[in-house]
């Protein structure tokens, strides 16, 4: 759409240039909507907030500053690289979680088979000998026998657990405890956290370019920010910032974000570039990010090594 617009098509001919691209079914029909209200003489603002469970707060925010400030096409420009930074965040993060749990869980499943089916079998070599076993050997034959008879009470904790947490999570109270639980948590706690924080500076850095104002902007980053507790936190300095104080200010006075993201904001405050210092932080927790992931990516490997040998 951005690029539509840049190169001059309309709002209507850039939706039915849309509609014409859209291979799914389901997002051709919300097209033809939202094209049917912009005919109908709506902004494209209140287009998009007929359909809240397509287009976050965030589009709509944007969307509307954009159209109030006539500069719709690069503010859609902007929303669009921050989508793809997000997107290659995430994908990172996929790739450094997914590899681990997949060799985690592959690793256990054979282990629990050697030690169910396998080892019970081999046992029987040992019994015909007749001569004593080390500790060793002796404990494993016993966890063997263990694992044999309570394998499915075991599994049946698994699920149980599984389904428990899927429904604290369905649940605020117990959700926001979950969420303490991991902010508070050494290593994990401090990426989530600076991913909460880079997301918020990026969602910051492009309402604030499009001249939202702050207590709008920050409403609408609260929306972005997956933690609990990093919410809570927004919400005070949002209360600050209401009340008088700078952003770096109440920011920093909640102690929940990264020093570094606060000091360049209160330098973008002082100079008068606050977008870009925003931008800037984005940045600076995004490769933040990155690093961490690569070290963990590249400890996990001889970590799993050593796991298997034992």
């Amino acid at each position: 759409l951005a690029s539509l617009l840049e190169a001059g098509l309309t709002v209507e001919q850039a939706f039915n240039a849309l509609i014409e691209q859209a291979e799914n079914e389901r997002m051709r029909q919300v097209l033809a909507a939202l094209r049917g209200e912009v005919i109908a003489g709506n902004t494209v603002a209140r287009a998009l907030s007929s359909f809240p469970n397509v287009f976050p707060e965030l589009y709509r925010t944007l969307v509307a500053a954009g159209e109030s400030s006539g500069q719709l096409a690069r503010v859609l420009t902007r929303l669009s690289d921050y989508l793809d930074d997000r997107q290659q965040l995430r994908g990172k993060l996929a790739l450094a979680l997914i590899y681990p749990t997949i060799v985690m869980g592959v690793a256990l499943v054979v282990v629990g088979a050697l030690l169910v089916y396998v080892l019970p079998q081999v046992i029987q070599v040992f019994q015909h000998a007749h001569q004593e076993l080390p500790l060793l050997t002796r404990a494993l034959i016993a966890f063997s026998v263990f694992m044999q008879a309570t394998w499915f009470v075991w599994l049946a904790l698994a699920i149980a657990a599984g389904v428990a947490l899927r429904v604290a999570l369905k649940r605020a109270h117990s959700r926001a405890a979950i969420h303490h639980f991991l902010w508070r948590a050494p290593a994990i706690g401090r990426v989530l956290r600076h991913l909460d924080a880079a997301r918020l500076a990026a969602t910051l850095s492009i309402l604030v370019g499009s001249r939202v104002p702050i207590l709008q902007s920050l409403d609408a980053g609260t929306g972005v920010m997956t933690l609990v507790p990093m919410r809570e936190a927004l919400a005070t300095a949002a209360r600050g910032v209401r009340e008088g104080m700078t952003l770096a200010r109440a920011l920093g006075a909640t102690n929940a974000f990264p020093p570094v993201m606060v000091h360049l904001i209160a330098s973008g405050e002082a100079s008068g570039r606050l977008d870009e210092a925003l931008e800037r932080a984005a940045r600076q927790q995004q490769n933040d990010i990155a690093t961490r992931l690569a070290a963990f990516a590249a400890l996990f490997e001889p970590m799993m090594i050593l796991f298997l040998s034992l």
